[in-house]
């Protein structure tokens, strides 16, 4: 049993969102598209200066990592919203 619960931490941890470090990533991105003329039109210039905050993000979701997993697990059961 002591197994089982050490692979569903596991799993879990492996699987966990990384909300700090999706979101930091996003502010670094450069988001476009083509309009009708065919011009390309930036929706969002990237901000670089964000990859500096990216170690203290994948630290806050290692450290935030056992309160994330519960709610991961839970909103992962059927029926769950």
């Amino acid at each position: 049993m002591k197994a089982a619960n050490r692979y569903v931490f596991l799993l879990a941890l492996i699987l966990i969102c990384g909300c700090a470090t999706g979101g930091t990533l996003n502010r670094t991105y450069t988001r476009t598209h083509t309009n009708a003329e065919g011009e390309v039109v930036i929706d969002q210039k990237g901000q670089p200066g964000f990859y500096l905050l990216l170690p203290f993000a994948v630290a806050w979701d290692i450290v935030t990592s056992p309160f994330q997993i519960p709610v991961f697990i839970i909103m992962m059961q059927p029926g769950a919203t």
